[in-house]
């Protein structure tokens, strides 16, 4: 399980689909399985941790 920390749910590209993905979970108790791509800044941020 990951947490991510975000300013503020309003223009942030993505929020709305995981929201709805976050209340079917909930409904139906079922894990789901998403490929949805890293931001950028988690990227940069793996990367530097392992320069």
């Amino acid at each position: 399980v990951g947490l991510s920390w975000v300013k503020a749910h309003v223009g942030i590209e993505g929020n709305k689909l995981a929201d709805q993905f976050a209340k079917q979970a909930i409904s139906t108790g079922e894990e789901l399985e998403l490929d949805i791509p890293a931001p950028r800044s988690f990227l940069n941020r793996k990367l530097k941790t392992h320069i």
